[in-house]
């Protein structure tokens, strides 16, 4: 019969092992979730460079904006200056506009009927669009500067 040592000693091994293989899975369940979390912060760093990238966009459009109408001088009380895209015009009629130089309502406005016909690609369909769109945009209220 072994003796009281024997057994002691026998089930501290028994517990050591035991504590290892506890130990080591807990070390790969630590290790498993460690790389979740890693890709979990390769995926929010992700997103953040891509919301960056927007606001950097967003910020290229709002200094164009303000370089380009902070140089007018409007008085207080004067429409703002809306760009084309307020009348809803097909996109090929918006394009050719645009490629003429006409960017705002109001250059639009201004124009009488044979200045917008010598614009190449506006036909009498084309001419009828834009007409049909700023009558729509004048019956509509446009805000103004307090």
């Amino acid at each position: 019969m072994p003796n009281q040592k024997a057994i002691a000693a026998q089930d501290r091994r028994e517990a050591n092992c035991a504590y290892r293989v506890g130990a080591d899975k807990c070390m790969t369940a630590a290790m498993q979730h460690m790389g979740a979390a890693q890709e979990q912060m390769r995926a929010a760093q992700a997103a953040l460079a891509a919301a960056a990238a927007a606001l950097v966009g967003a910020h290229r459009k709002i200094d164009w904006a303000i370089e380009r109408y902070a140089k007018a001088d409007w008085p207080r009380g004067s429409l703002v200056p809306e760009p084309l895209d307020a009348l809803c015009l097909p996109s090929h009629v918006r394009n050719t506009l645009f490629r003429a130089g006409i960017d705002t309502v109001e250059e639009v406005r201004t124009m009488d009927a044979a200045a917008l016909k010598a614009i190449h690609n506006i036909g009498p369909d084309a001419q009828a669009t834009v007409q049909d769109a700023l009558a729509r945009y004048e019956s509509e209220r446009r805000p103004r500067i307090p």
